[in-house]
């Protein structure tokens, strides 16, 4: 996945009922698509098989200059990759971690990763309700396209 498309940055995203802490939230957590997948599913409404999503964590860092205020992105934590492939995964998806490292290792199913997204994922077990640059593809979707979405430059 040399080159892929921002989905979102959620900071401080947990999926434990705990509680947040404004002055410590925790990772920034990038997820990237890749941009050919990306723009099958804006096209069908449906994520492609071999669809790969990249989960890259970075610490949340306050004291990096010119910042006055907020946070901005620190050091890498790791990666993980969720696959979609309903030829290699029964559930459909399958879940790498990466670590720090250049090889993933499969978390062998069922996991909390895959437990986690057959429950709580709007669309194909894949979390479409926290990126709104994905979910606005969503079928039968309400949302609307936001601002940024259809910016163009002359």
């Amino acid at each position: 996945m040399k080159t892929t498309t921002n989905r979102g940055k959620p900071i401080g995203q947990r999926y434990e009922d705990v509680e947040f802490d404004s002055g410590s939230p925790g990772m920034f957590q990038v997820v990237r698509m890749e941009p050919t997948a990306y723009a099958e599913y804006k096209r069908t409404g449906e994520f492609p098989d071999g669809t790969m999503f990249a989960l890259s964590f970075y610490t949340a860092e306050t004291d990096v200059p010119p910042n006055q205020a907020g946070f901005v992105m620190g050091d890498s934590h790791g990666i993980e990759i969720h696959m979609r492939s309903s030829e290699r995964f029964e559930s459909g998806s399958g879940f790498f971690n990466f670590g720090m490292g250049d090889t993933g290792q499969l978390i062998p199913a069922p996991n909390a990763c895959t437990t986690c997204h057959a429950e709580h994922a709007e669309t194909d077990m894949v979390f479409t309700q926290f990126y709104p640059v994905i979910r606005d593809y969503v079928p039968g979707s309400n949302t609307t396209l936001p601002t940024s979405s259809r910016l163009a430059i002359a």
